[in-house]
């Protein structure tokens, strides 16, 4: 009995650590395959080489803007833009939101010109 009992810890604890191992294992597939199916819904809903449009609440906040005023956007992008430039010590990524935020504006005031004149034509008729 005392000669059997090493030997019975020790594959006792060799198929615990085995179990252990195998069931980590199969953790990490399952986390793999999870990321996988999550990723591969998140690719259908974002066409590739078209970059995510920005929010115009975004646009607006980064222009420091409260309503979309031509004059007051172009005030506040020249401001910004020249502020974040590379020769004040400014930073080109900043330099690209603004960008990007005043391109977003200029073209929801486009849209919303465009149905103003849509609706004026609509009621000359």
């Amino acid at each position: 009995m005392v000669k059997s009992l090493p030997k019975v810890i020790y594959h006792g604890a060799k198929i615990f650590l085995k179990s252990v191992h195998k069931s980590v294992l199969q953790e990490i597939e399952l986390s793999k395959e999870a990321a996988r199916i999550r990723y591969r819904d998140r690719a259908a809903e974002i066409t590739p080489g078209e970059p995510e449009q920005m929010s115009l609440n975004e646009a607006l906040r980064i222009l420091n803007v409260e309503q979309l005023n031509p004059e007051q956007i172009d005030r506040q992008y020249k401001y910004l833009f020249e502020a974040n430039s590379k020769n004040q010590g400014g930073s080109f990524y900043l330099q690209s939101k603004i960008f990007r935020a005043k391109e977003r504006l200029d073209s929801e005031l486009s849209n919303n010109a465009d149905l103003r004149n849509g609706l004026a034509n609509v009621s000359n008729k």
